[in-house]
């Protein structure tokens, strides 16, 4: 399975954290979960652990079956646009591709 994990703040030089908020939740995200490929879309506020600090508010974590998979999305003509809107708002942003697999428990 490919893991996406992507850590962001939003460039609040552009659009206030409120607009942006609201375009990433009531537009982005939807969009972007008819990527063909990604089975799991999961989005979520960072909290710094106590006594550090964190340069990122926000982590999305994506997944695919496979690298195959996860190429064949991004590259579509849909994964390209939404790859450019995240670079438009959060410029600063990392990106991380996970090879993971899930582990079980005894």
């Amino acid at each position: 399975m490919i893991e996406v994990v992507s850590i962001f703040s939003f460039d609040t030089s552009k659009k206030t954290l409120e607009e942006w908020e609201k375009y990433y939740l009531e537009e982005y995200v939807h969009t972007l979960r008819t990527v063909p490929g990604l089975t799991k879309y999961i989005v979520g506020k960072t909290m710094p652990a106590p006594g550090a600090d964190t340069d990122f508010a926000r982590v999305a974590v994506l997944y695919f079956d496979d690298m195959d998979t996860f190429a064949q999305g991004m590259g579509t003509p849909l994964g390209q646009e939404m790859s450019q809107k995240m670079t438009e708002m959060a410029p600063h942003s990392k990106l991380y591709i996970v090879d993971a697999q899930e582990v079980g428990q005894k």
